[in-house]
């Protein structure tokens, strides 16, 4: 704590992880890690409930590309955070045509439907929301989704902030 002028206590504030800093101690990075993984959690959990929903439809290879895709979150590339937008915008989609196919053959057997529909439209918002955690500065930085838009480039011409690095 720091005592201020008016004798006002103040908390410390903590130093910022800015990169690959070699000033900021091992503890503090694994603390990002550690955030990073809580910030991915809504990716991997979508992940694993659209696998479980091909494995109970008794689709075998998109269980294994459901299994896959938390995996390839290991690695640190634009293309690795895309793809994984892309499979998680596709697993809402088949959350939509999945209710709208339970939803009719209820509704054909005169069975309740309500319950169905507020359940699975909580797990297609989840899963469709999923994908905005790359928007995150800490989790875009580790993606290379800033694209040199927020930063100057290393070659120091910060004049040329448009061009793609």
């Amino acid at each position: 704590m720091v005592v201020g002028v008016t004798g006002n206590l103040t908390p410390a504030r903590e130093p910022s992880y800015s990169g690959n800093d070699p000033t900021v101690c091992p503890s503090d990075r694994d603390g990002i890690r550690g955030m990073n993984f809580l910030r991915l959690l809504p990716v991997i959990l979508s992940s694993l409930v659209i696998g479980a929903h091909f494995m109970r439809a008794g689709l075998g290879p998109l269980v294994a590309l459901s299994l896959l895709v938390p995996f390839l979150l290991l690695f640190r590339e634009r293309w690795v955070a895309r793809v994984v937008q892309c499979f998680l915008v596709l697993a809402a989609l088949e959350w939509v045509r999945t209710a709208l196919v339970l939803v009719a053959e209820r509704q054909q057997s005169g069975r309740p439907w309500t319950r169905l529909v507020v359940i699975l439209g909580f797990v297609t918002a989840f899963t469709a929301v999923s994908p905005l955690v790359f928007c995150c500065r800490s989790l875009a930085t580790r993606y290379g989704l800033l694209g040199g838009r927020d930063e100057p480039e290393e070659t120091g011409d910060a004049t040329d902030g448009d061009a793609p690095s």
